[in-house]
Protein backbone atom coordinates (compact mmCIF):
# COMPACT_ATOMS: atom_id res chain seq x y z
CA UNK A 1 0.00 0.00 0.00
CA UNK A 2 0.95 3.59 -0.85
CA UNK A 3 -0.46 5.10 2.32
CA UNK A 4 0.94 5.44 5.94
CA UNK A 5 -1.32 3.83 8.46
CA UNK A 6 -3.17 6.72 10.32
CA UNK A 7 -1.21 8.67 13.28
CA UNK A 8 1.89 6.72 12.51
CA UNK A 9 5.35 8.08 11.53
CA UNK A 10 7.10 5.73 8.83
CA UNK A 11 11.13 5.80 8.89
CA UNK A 12 13.57 3.98 6.47
CA UNK A 13 16.39 1.67 7.90
CA UNK A 14 18.47 -0.19 5.37
CA UNK A 15 15.80 0.15 2.70
CA UNK A 16 12.41 -1.28 5.56
CA UNK A 17 9.87 1.10 6.33
CA UNK A 18 9.28 0.84 10.06
CA UNK A 19 6.22 2.18 11.11
CA UNK A 20 6.43 4.47 14.49
CA UNK A 21 3.44 5.11 16.82
CA UNK A 22 2.45 8.66 17.12
CA UNK A 23 2.99 8.03 20.50
CA UNK A 24 6.32 8.77 19.91
CA UNK A 25 6.02 12.62 20.75
CA UNK A 26 9.60 13.16 22.28
CA UNK A 27 12.17 15.36 20.11
CA UNK A 28 16.04 15.61 20.33
CA UNK A 29 16.33 18.52 22.72
CA UNK A 30 13.62 17.51 25.28
CA UNK A 31 13.93 13.61 24.78
CA UNK A 32 17.64 13.26 24.47
CA UNK A 33 19.69 16.11 24.81
CA UNK A 34 18.12 17.78 27.76
CA UNK A 35 17.81 14.49 30.02
CA UNK A 36 21.23 14.11 28.65
CA UNK A 37 22.88 17.42 29.57
CA UNK A 38 20.80 17.02 33.29
CA UNK A 39 22.26 13.74 33.88
CA UNK A 40 25.85 14.52 33.40
CA UNK A 41 25.69 18.24 34.77
CA UNK A 42 25.32 16.85 38.47
CA UNK A 43 25.26 18.04 41.87
CA UNK A 44 29.57 17.44 42.21
CA UNK A 45 29.83 20.54 40.28
CA UNK A 46 28.14 22.65 43.12
CA UNK A 47 29.47 20.78 46.15
CA UNK A 48 32.72 18.60 44.97
CA UNK A 49 34.45 21.34 42.41
CA UNK A 50 36.74 23.12 45.11
CA UNK A 51 37.59 19.58 46.38
CA UNK A 52 38.89 18.33 42.70
CA UNK A 53 41.12 21.63 42.12
CA UNK A 54 42.45 21.68 45.95
CA UNK A 55 43.72 18.10 45.28
CA UNK A 56 44.92 18.13 41.80
CA UNK A 57 45.19 21.31 41.30
CA UNK A 58 43.70 22.95 37.45
CA UNK A 59 45.83 20.23 35.87
CA UNK A 60 45.12 17.08 37.69
CA UNK A 61 41.55 18.52 37.17
CA UNK A 62 41.06 19.14 33.44
CA UNK A 63 42.81 16.22 32.95
CA UNK A 64 40.88 14.10 35.07
CA UNK A 65 37.97 15.09 32.70
CA UNK A 66 39.46 14.69 29.40
CA UNK A 67 40.50 11.03 30.42
CA UNK A 68 36.12 10.75 31.70
CA UNK A 69 35.18 12.57 28.44
CA UNK A 70 37.43 10.58 26.60
CA UNK A 71 35.27 7.27 28.03
CA UNK A 72 32.24 9.00 27.66
CA UNK A 73 32.72 9.63 23.87
CA UNK A 74 34.21 6.72 22.80
CA UNK A 75 30.66 5.14 24.16
CA UNK A 76 28.60 7.84 22.81
CA UNK A 77 30.01 6.68 19.37
CA UNK A 78 29.75 3.44 19.34
CA UNK A 79 25.74 3.87 20.14
CA UNK A 80 25.17 6.48 17.58
CA UNK A 81 26.96 4.18 15.23
CA UNK A 82 24.68 1.36 15.95
CA UNK A 83 21.09 3.66 16.38
CA UNK A 84 21.69 5.18 13.00
CA UNK A 85 22.21 1.52 11.55
CA UNK A 86 19.28 0.25 12.68
CA UNK A 87 15.91 -0.05 14.07
CA UNK A 88 15.90 1.38 17.96
CA UNK A 89 12.82 0.63 20.02
CA UNK A 90 12.02 0.56 23.63
CA UNK A 91 14.96 0.13 26.26
CA UNK A 92 17.46 1.83 24.27
CA UNK A 93 21.62 0.56 25.24
CA UNK A 94 19.50 -2.67 25.90
CA UNK A 95 17.70 -3.17 23.02
CA UNK A 96 20.46 -2.06 20.88
CA UNK A 97 23.45 -4.27 22.09
CA UNK A 98 20.44 -7.51 22.36
CA UNK A 99 20.09 -7.09 18.85
CA UNK A 100 23.77 -6.13 17.88
CA UNK A 101 25.41 -8.84 20.10
CA UNK A 102 23.06 -11.49 20.79
CA UNK A 103 20.33 -12.02 23.58
CA UNK A 104 23.12 -13.82 26.13
CA UNK A 105 25.38 -10.91 26.06
CA UNK A 106 22.21 -7.83 25.81
CA UNK A 107 20.48 -9.46 28.47
CA UNK A 108 23.43 -9.94 30.89
CA UNK A 109 25.01 -5.98 30.23
CA UNK A 110 21.52 -4.70 30.52
CA UNK A 111 20.71 -5.72 33.65
CA UNK A 112 23.93 -4.26 35.00
CA UNK A 113 22.81 -1.37 33.20
CA UNK A 114 19.79 -1.32 34.66
CA UNK A 115 21.55 -1.81 38.39
CA UNK A 116 23.99 0.93 37.90
CA UNK A 117 21.25 3.30 36.36
CA UNK A 118 18.83 2.77 39.30
CA UNK A 119 22.36 3.17 41.62
CA UNK A 120 23.19 6.82 40.12
CA UNK A 121 19.65 7.88 41.38
CA UNK A 122 19.91 6.82 44.55
CA UNK A 123 23.42 8.61 44.59
CA UNK A 124 21.49 11.64 43.61
CA UNK A 125 19.13 11.16 46.55
CA UNK A 126 21.82 10.95 48.86
CA UNK A 127 23.59 13.87 47.89
CA UNK A 128 20.17 15.78 47.58
CA UNK A 129 20.47 15.95 51.26
CA UNK A 130 23.97 17.83 51.79
CA UNK A 131 22.55 21.46 50.27
CA UNK A 132 19.50 21.05 51.58
CA UNK A 133 20.43 21.13 55.11
CA UNK A 134 23.52 22.93 55.37
CA UNK A 135 21.62 25.93 53.90
CA UNK A 136 18.15 25.12 55.50
CA UNK A 137 18.74 22.90 58.53
CA UNK A 138 18.04 23.55 61.87
CA UNK A 139 21.40 23.41 63.33
CA UNK A 140 24.23 24.39 60.20
CA UNK A 141 21.23 26.17 57.89
CA UNK A 142 23.23 29.38 56.61
CA UNK A 143 19.76 30.49 55.03
CA UNK A 144 17.43 29.19 57.33
CA UNK A 145 16.90 26.72 60.17
CA UNK A 146 13.93 24.65 58.88
CA UNK A 147 14.52 20.89 58.46
CA UNK A 148 15.69 18.71 61.21
CA UNK A 149 19.20 16.87 60.72
CA UNK A 150 20.67 13.61 61.86
CA UNK A 151 20.89 10.07 60.27
CA UNK A 152 17.79 9.21 60.62
CA UNK A 153 16.42 12.57 58.81
CA UNK A 154 18.82 12.07 55.74
CA UNK A 155 17.46 8.79 55.29
CA UNK A 156 14.02 9.84 55.81
CA UNK A 157 14.71 12.94 52.90
CA UNK A 158 16.14 10.82 50.71
CA UNK A 159 13.44 8.71 50.35
CA UNK A 160 11.21 11.22 49.88
CA UNK A 161 12.40 12.50 46.79
CA UNK A 162 13.43 8.90 45.46
CA UNK A 163 9.12 8.38 45.98
CA UNK A 164 8.53 11.44 44.22
CA UNK A 165 10.70 11.01 42.04
CA UNK A 166 9.21 7.74 41.10
CA UNK A 167 5.38 8.69 41.22
CA UNK A 168 6.40 11.60 38.44
CA UNK A 169 8.54 8.53 35.96
CA UNK A 170 5.04 6.67 36.14
CA UNK A 171 3.32 8.90 34.43
CA UNK A 172 4.84 8.80 31.52
CA UNK A 173 7.51 10.45 29.65
CA UNK A 174 5.62 13.27 28.58
CA UNK A 175 5.30 14.32 32.08
CA UNK A 176 9.29 13.93 33.11
CA UNK A 177 9.97 15.71 29.83
CA UNK A 178 7.63 18.60 31.16
CA UNK A 179 9.31 18.58 34.28
CA UNK A 180 13.20 18.79 33.00
CA UNK A 181 12.31 21.15 30.76
CA UNK A 182 10.86 23.91 33.78
CA UNK A 183 13.62 22.72 36.44
CA UNK A 184 16.18 23.03 33.78
CA UNK A 185 15.51 26.49 33.63
CA UNK A 186 16.97 26.85 37.17
CA UNK A 187 19.60 25.02 36.63
CA UNK A 188 20.78 27.14 33.60
CA UNK A 189 19.87 30.65 35.82
CA UNK A 190 22.61 28.72 38.82
CA UNK A 191 25.35 28.04 36.25
CA UNK A 192 25.11 31.11 34.67
CA UNK A 193 24.88 33.27 37.91
CA UNK A 194 27.85 31.24 38.86
CA UNK A 195 29.59 32.03 35.79
CA UNK A 196 28.61 35.75 36.16
CA UNK A 197 30.30 35.93 39.53
CA UNK A 198 33.44 35.02 38.21
CA UNK A 199 33.45 37.94 35.91
CA UNK A 200 31.95 40.71 38.23
CA UNK A 201 32.84 39.92 41.87
CA UNK A 202 35.73 41.98 43.33
CA UNK A 203 38.31 40.97 45.84
CA UNK A 204 37.11 40.14 49.51
CA UNK A 205 38.32 37.92 52.45
CA UNK A 206 36.37 36.12 55.02
CA UNK A 207 38.28 34.33 57.27
CA UNK A 208 35.55 33.18 59.54
CA UNK A 209 34.82 30.83 56.57
CA UNK A 210 38.04 30.79 55.18
CA UNK A 211 37.12 32.41 51.69
CA UNK A 212 39.68 34.57 50.50
CA UNK A 213 38.55 35.07 46.71
CA UNK A 214 41.24 37.13 44.96
CA UNK A 215 39.44 37.94 41.77
CA UNK A 216 41.07 37.07 38.74
CA UNK A 217 45.13 36.75 39.43
CA UNK A 218 48.17 34.53 37.73
CA UNK A 219 49.61 34.22 41.15
CA UNK A 220 46.45 32.93 42.18
CA UNK A 221 46.25 30.07 38.93
CA UNK A 222 49.92 29.76 39.49
CA UNK A 223 49.09 28.42 42.96
CA UNK A 224 46.33 26.14 41.97
CA UNK A 225 47.81 24.65 39.15
CA UNK A 226 49.68 21.72 40.10
CA UNK A 227 48.78 18.74 42.51
CA UNK A 228 48.97 18.85 46.15
CA UNK A 229 47.47 15.50 47.85
CA UNK A 230 46.55 15.88 51.17
CA UNK A 231 43.93 14.35 53.57
CA UNK A 232 40.78 15.92 53.96
CA UNK A 233 40.12 15.39 57.47
CA UNK A 234 42.65 15.13 60.55
CA UNK A 235 43.95 11.30 61.05
CA UNK A 236 43.07 10.19 57.45
CA UNK A 237 45.36 9.05 54.90
CA UNK A 238 46.11 11.57 52.43
CA UNK A 239 44.03 11.57 49.35
CA UNK A 240 45.39 9.68 45.89
CA UNK A 241 44.82 10.42 42.65
CA UNK A 242 42.99 7.36 42.18
CA UNK A 243 40.49 8.33 44.92
CA UNK A 244 40.14 11.78 43.96
CA UNK A 245 39.55 10.51 39.95
CA UNK A 246 36.61 8.08 41.82
CA UNK A 247 34.82 11.01 42.91
CA UNK A 248 35.26 12.68 39.72
CA UNK A 249 34.01 10.06 36.76
CA UNK A 250 30.55 10.14 38.09
CA UNK A 251 29.84 14.24 36.91
CA UNK A 252 31.04 12.75 33.03
CA UNK A 253 28.28 9.80 33.38
CA UNK A 254 24.91 10.38 32.42
CA UNK A 255 25.01 9.87 28.57
CA UNK A 256 23.01 6.88 28.56
CA UNK A 257 19.67 9.20 29.31
CA UNK A 258 18.80 9.58 25.97
CA UNK A 259 18.93 6.28 24.42
CA UNK A 260 17.33 4.90 27.03
CA UNK A 261 14.37 7.26 26.06
CA UNK A 262 14.02 5.60 22.42
CA UNK A 263 10.38 4.12 23.01
CA UNK A 264 9.38 8.08 23.58
CA UNK A 265 11.22 9.39 20.46
CA UNK A 266 9.93 10.37 17.10
CA UNK A 267 13.15 9.88 15.41
CA UNK A 268 15.17 7.75 17.77
CA UNK A 269 17.77 7.07 14.73
CA UNK A 270 18.10 11.03 14.45
CA UNK A 271 17.50 12.22 17.78
CA UNK A 272 20.05 9.69 19.82
CA UNK A 273 23.36 10.80 18.08
CA UNK A 274 22.81 14.21 17.53
CA UNK A 275 21.22 15.11 20.93
CA UNK A 276 23.86 12.89 22.71
CA UNK A 277 27.11 14.60 20.82
CA UNK A 278 25.48 18.19 21.73
CA UNK A 279 25.01 17.62 25.48
CA UNK A 280 28.15 15.97 25.84
CA UNK A 281 30.28 18.72 24.04
CA UNK A 282 28.30 21.49 26.18
CA UNK A 283 28.84 19.96 29.21
CA UNK A 284 32.40 19.68 28.58
CA UNK A 285 32.88 23.60 27.73
CA UNK A 286 31.27 24.55 31.02
CA UNK A 287 33.18 22.07 32.97
CA UNK A 288 36.33 23.43 31.30
CA UNK A 289 35.26 26.95 32.14
CA UNK A 290 34.36 26.13 35.63
CA UNK A 291 37.94 24.83 36.01
CA UNK A 292 39.47 27.66 34.95
CA UNK A 293 37.70 30.01 36.53
CA UNK A 294 37.73 28.74 40.01
CA UNK A 295 41.11 27.82 39.79
CA UNK A 296 42.52 31.38 38.46
CA UNK A 297 40.06 33.69 41.17
CA UNK A 298 40.12 31.54 44.27
CA UNK A 299 42.89 30.92 46.83
CA UNK A 300 43.95 26.85 47.51
CA UNK A 301 43.13 27.31 51.14
CA UNK A 302 39.87 28.08 50.49
CA UNK A 303 38.86 25.10 48.13
CA UNK A 304 40.40 22.87 50.53
CA UNK A 305 38.53 24.29 53.54
CA UNK A 306 35.00 25.34 52.22
CA UNK A 307 33.23 23.09 50.55
CA UNK A 308 30.41 25.47 49.36
CA UNK A 309 32.59 27.74 47.47
CA UNK A 310 30.66 28.00 44.78
CA UNK A 311 27.97 29.57 47.30
CA UNK A 312 30.58 31.70 49.38
CA UNK A 313 31.77 33.53 46.01
CA UNK A 314 28.56 34.37 44.28
CA UNK A 315 26.85 37.97 43.87
CA UNK A 316 23.44 36.13 44.10
CA UNK A 317 24.33 33.19 47.06
CA UNK A 318 21.23 31.46 46.78
CA UNK A 319 21.04 30.43 43.74
CA UNK A 320 23.84 27.43 43.89
CA UNK A 321 21.73 25.53 46.63
CA UNK A 322 18.99 25.82 44.46
CA UNK A 323 21.17 24.74 42.04
CA UNK A 324 22.19 21.94 43.71
CA UNK A 325 18.67 20.87 44.99
CA UNK A 326 17.12 21.34 41.41
CA UNK A 327 20.30 18.62 39.61
CA UNK A 328 19.64 16.33 42.30
CA UNK A 329 16.19 16.02 41.16
CA UNK A 330 16.74 16.25 37.23
CA UNK A 331 19.23 13.63 37.80
CA UNK A 332 16.87 11.19 39.82
CA UNK A 333 14.30 11.71 37.60
CA UNK A 334 16.40 10.62 34.88
CA UNK A 335 17.96 7.53 36.13
CA UNK A 336 14.69 6.48 37.38
CA UNK A 337 13.18 6.40 34.07
CA UNK A 338 15.94 5.09 32.23
CA UNK A 339 16.81 2.01 35.03
CA UNK A 340 12.49 1.29 34.38
CA UNK A 341 13.23 1.60 30.68
CA UNK A 342 15.57 -0.61 30.26
CA UNK A 343 14.06 -3.16 33.15
CA UNK A 344 11.18 -3.10 30.82
CA UNK A 345 12.54 -3.89 27.73
CA UNK A 346 14.28 -7.02 29.34
CA UNK A 347 11.02 -8.20 30.77
CA UNK A 348 8.85 -7.36 27.61
CA UNK A 349 12.15 -10.28 25.53
CA UNK A 350 11.52 -12.70 28.26
CA UNK A 351 15.25 -13.70 28.41
CA UNK A 352 15.00 -16.07 31.92
CA UNK A 353 11.63 -17.17 31.24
Amino acid sequence: MHGDAPGSHKSKHKGADVAIPSVRKLGTWDGVFLPVMLSIWGILVYVRMGYFLSQVGIVGTAASFVCGYLTTTMTTLSISAISTNGTVKGGGPYYMLSRSLGPEFGGSIGLMFYAGTLLSAVLNTVAFTEPLLSNFGQKQGDVSHVFPEGTNWHILYSSILFTLCTVICMTGAQMFARASTFLSTFIIASTGMILLSFATRQPFVDEEKSVYYTGWSMDTFRENLWPDLQPIAQGRPSETIGSVLGVLFPACIGIMAGASMSSSLRKPSKSIPKGTLWAVLLTFILYMTMVLCLGATTRRITLRENFNVLQEINILPIVVPVGAIITSVTSTLSGVLSSASVLQAIAKDDLFA
